[in-house]
């Protein structure tokens, strides 16, 4: 049997060493919060091109820039998709991402177009393939059952966690509260993905244990 890992110790003045206790791990709320804001390209006030998209150096085009997500407990889904509209020299290209929530997942590279609105064209299909939304009407934006939902994560702020009826009994949990400027629907759904309780069940379900509550 391999023997026990030991904490890491320093000597202090003196001769008497003293345990440096191992940093605690991080709880859902946090894992899932670092989660999204590495797969989201954008800061607040710029756009930047995802970092996961090393085939050319190029800057997103305008506004078209977009992080996608769909949970579904029951299904087991946390996914993100991402979509931008990038300029290189004089073409331009459409760069999508997908996968699970915390992971690099797959991407594509179209083009290069010569013409910007080829470029574009194609990612207002993806968009409204992806969310049953055009693109156009994004500011009244609706989700739709089984399609992705558009969501922004901007800066580091912090935000009540509470999600109620989830696949389940009511679940909550809280975090230090700051003022949300996103929209109803947009709140609700970072609620879903930053639910402690609600992945504690999921782990549950699937006998593979939660975290510690």
């Amino acid at each position: 049997m391999a023997p026990k890992r030991r904490a890491a110790s320093f000597t202090k003045a003196g001769g008497k060493k003293v345990k440096q206790e191992p940093e605690p791990p991080k709880d859902a709320y946090q894992s899932a919060r670092e989660a999204l804001k590495a797969s989201t390209p954008q800061e607040k006030g710029q756009r930047k091109v995802d970092v996961h998209c090393v085939q050319i150096s190029a800057e997103v085009h305008e506004d078209y820039d977009c992080m996608l997500n769909q949970t579904n407990i029951g299904s087991n889904n946390n996914k993100f998709y991402v979509i931008q509209v990038l300029k290189s020299g004089n073409g331009f290209y459409c760069w999508t991402r997908w996968g699970r929530v915390g992971e690099t997942g797959q991407s594509k590279l179209l083009g290069p177009y010569s013409a910007m609105d080829q470029a574009t064209r194609e990612f207002q299909k993806k968009f409204r393939e992806k969310t049953k939304n055009s693109w156009e009407d994004r500011k009244s934006f609706v989700s739709h059952s089984g399609k992705y939902t558009l969501i922004e994560v901007d800066g580091d702020d912090e935000a009540e966690v509470k999600v109620e009826t989830v696949d389940g009994p009511e679940m909550k949990a809280t975090k230090n509260v700051l003022p949300c400027t996103l929209d109803g629907s947009t709140q609700k759904l970072i609620e879903l993905i930053f639910s402690k309780q609600m992945f504690n069940d999921a782990m549950e379900a699937m006998n593979l244990g939660g975290c510690e509550k």
